[in-house]
């Protein structure tokens, strides 16, 4: 029995066409290659390394903030990158080429922009961020809402625990406080302390709880050791 295309079912969800860019991608990882530096200043700033105040712990909650950022945006331009690659981008994401494109589309999303302050940021034709908006493609409410919901399906970030976030919170509340018996050790002093010790896995470890476990915290990241921690 001969069959013919004519005989043929149909495909009820045709096969999307693709069109991969490996130019594209390229660049996408070049830029995103590029923020790293960044990332590790903010993260990991100078001033955190000094002692600790109200002020300098201020500075440094923020700055770590914007680091935060910084890693959502590079990690966007990776997952874009990985899908101009294949060809699967999105249309509606592909006229982004540049970070602040991200972030502000970031501060969008992120900061909880309402409808109508978006639609002032689009009416000032003159403003900087319209013209970021307008390089991407992105010059209307509707079109940035996409983007973000692009954006958010390509990368969804992991929520983090909010009980640490407290945690941080109380703990730069206590700064600059004089409080009997709280002994709290600067990260470079543990740091250090530790590489001295010369930890190795398994190994059973005492740790004076004297603070907040700032000791136990760099131990637990440095070896899988048996740690006890005990109170004077």
């Amino acid at each position: 029995m001969q069959l013919s295309i004519f005989d043929l079912v149909p495909d009820p969800l045709p096969t999307q066409l693709r069109y991969p860019n490996p130019r594209k991608a390229q660049k996408l990882r070049e830029l995103a290659a590029s923020l790293q530096s960044q990332i590790d200043k903010k993260l990991d700033p100078a001033i955190s390394h000094q002692r600790p105040t109200r002020r300098r712990a201020g500075i440094v909650a923020s700055m770590r903030e914007d680091g935060k950022q910084l890693q959502r945006i590079q990690s966007w331009l990776r997952v874009m990158a990985d899908e101009a690659e294949t060809g699967t981008l999105p249309d509606i994401l592909q006229q982004i080429t540049t970070k602040t494109q991200l972030e502000v589309l970031y501060s969008f999303c992120y900061h909880r922009w309402q409808d109508e302050a978006i639609n002032r940021v689009l009416a000032d034709r003159t403003g900087d961020w319209y013209g970021k908006l307008e390089r991407a493609n992105l010059n209307s409410l509707d079109r940035i809402k996409r983007a973000i919901t692009a954006l958010q399906s390509l990368d969804s970030p992991a929520p983090e625990d909010p009980a640490i976030i407290q945690i941080r919170e109380l703990e730069r509340a206590l700064i600059g406080r004089n409080i009997r018996g709280y002994f709290p050790t600067p990260r470079p002093i543990c740091q250090r302390m530790v590489e001295l010790a010369m930890l190795r896995n398994g190994m059973s470890v005492w740790e004076p709880s004297a603070g907040k476990g700032s000791i136990a915290e760099v131990i637990r990241e440095t070896a899988r050791v048996r740690l006890q921690q005990f109170s004077f």
